[in-house]
């Protein structure tokens, strides 16, 4: 009875080794597959390092502009040396100041030839006048509705459409915002004399300038439009100042962001386009000429998508000039030189990257905007390149990398452990056994 029971119980126990074996292989493909969850949650996988290699290529880009604003400012600085030398051998005196705006420079200016040097400033001195209203319209002193008066008697030549209109023979009331804009778009003279005296004259203007931080050496009023003066009472500019100006109100630094878009806009609509406007889209360009019988000018801002600056070129010729042949038309075509030598670079440098110096007025700018990590990578994968998980399954990483690793090496003793007590068994299964973890290892994937 007891024998009996004892074999009985020793075949209940008995595992055959085919079973054992098999056994073991599903044990042996659950701790791979388990050791490759939490290797690829924890971030260790060939896929988590393939996003990683695409990373550095995205910040390559990024930097690639400002890698290339040296080579830009230097470009500039002697395309631009050339043409002053080209116009000084024909008797055109020549001042440029130009201003990254965009950061397509890294932030830095350029000046050449009399940049630093007063010229007459003829009618670009009326942006300096339109920043001065517009701070006291900033301060609610008053609006661009404000009725103006305009006399007979205000009535001047040169520029401008007031003079052959209504005003011409009657008293007049027209809004301060319409006369803001004949002064720029058309370069009204009269408009310009009219708000001269509506602000209390020219030293009241100068006492505004000062205000706005524009030093007198950098523009001067001493006179009104076309009337009769002596060398005395000039307006003056230089173009490193004027250049300044302009910075400073696509920045809106010195007045608030609307009273600056306003000036940046009647400056669009300027319809002079014998400088800057012959060869410049006007789609990229708001300026205000300037022009009298021994000067000619623009000065303005060039808005190449991207690659914003303020250009700032002044020219004088003349007996008072050395070489004493140089003409209007002349200096014309040598302030063509200059914007078209300006544009055709900004045409073909690189965007700026977002956040980079001088940058960071445009996204408050209407006329213009920055190019951002978004416009060089793609939206869909920019959030695929992030750090390893810190944790896995609730556990620290480093502890489930372990376990990972741990539980493999106890799948592989375990299948070991198996083979040797199968073949003990039956030396012939050893081939057989071999075959069905193959086949669990390939179930198991699929």
């Amino acid at each position: 009875m007891g024998g009996e029971t004892a074999m009985n119980l020793k075949r209940r126990l008995y595992v055959p080794s085919h079973a054992l074996m098999r056994g073991t292989a599903a044990m042996l493909t659950l701790c791979l597959a388990a050791a490759g969850v939490i290797q690829i949650a924890a971030g260790d996988a060939p896929a988590a390092q393939a996003v990683e290699v695409d990373a550095p290529s995205a910040a390559a880009a990024v930097d690639a502009p400002q890698l290339q604003s040296p080579q830009l400012q230097i470009e500039l600085q002697s395309r631009l040396q050339g043409i002053v030398d080209s116009a000084a051998q024909h008797g055109v005196k020549m001042g440029i100041a130009l201003g990254d705006l965009s950061g397509v420079l890294g932030g830095e200016s350029v000046a050449v030839g009399a940049a630093d040097e007063e010229f007459k400033a003829a009618s670009t001195i009326k942006i300096g006048l339109a920043a001065v209203i517009m701070r006291a319209v900033d301060d609610g002193r008053w609006d661009l509705q404000t009725p103006v008066t305009v006399r007979p008697s205000d009535i001047v030549g040169g520029t401008g459409t007031l003079q052959g209109g209504a005003a011409a023979t009657s008293v007049r009331q027209l809004p301060l915002g319409e006369l803001l804009r004949l002064m720029i778009t058309v370069s009204d003279n009269t408009a310009t004399n009219v708000l001269i005296d509506f602000v209390g004259g020219l030293d009241a203007v100068g006492v505004g300038l000062r205000a706005l931080g524009i030093a007198d050496a950098d523009m001067h009023f001493g006179r009104k439009m076309v009337l009769s003066h002596d060398a005395r009472h000039e307006n003056l500019i230089t173009a490193t100042g004027d250049m300044r100006l302009l910075e400073r109100i696509h920045a809106g630094e010195m007045l608030s962001r609307a009273a600056s878009d306003q000036i940046i806009d009647w400056m669009r609509q300027q319809t002079v386009n014998t400088k800057f406007g012959a060869v410049v889209p006007r789609t990229e360009l708001a300026n205000k000429t300037g022009e009298n019988v021994d000067v000619s000018h623009d000065t303005g801002y060039l808005l190449t998508p991207g690659r914003e600056v303020a250009l700032a070129v002044m020219t004088s010729f003349g007996p008072g000039v050395a070489g004493g042949a140089g003409t209007a038309s002349a200096a014309d075509r040598d302030v063509q030189d200059v914007a078209r030598a300006v544009h055709d670079v900004l045409v073909a440098a690189p965007r700026p990257a977002a956040g980079s110096e001088a940058g960071a007025s445009e996204s408050a700018s209407p006329v213009g905007s920055a190019s951002g990590l978004a416009d060089q990578v793609p939206q869909d994968t920019a959030g695929d390149a992030r750090p390893p998980a810190e944790t896995v399954m609730g556990m620290p990483r480093s502890l489930a990398v372990g376990l990972a690793s741990a539980g493999l090496g106890a799948g592989v003793l375990c299948v070991v452990a198996g083979m040797v007590l199968a073949v003990r068994r039956r030396p012939d299964s050893l081939t057989a056994v071999l075959g069905d973890v193959g086949r669990s290892g390939r179930e198991s994937l699929r």
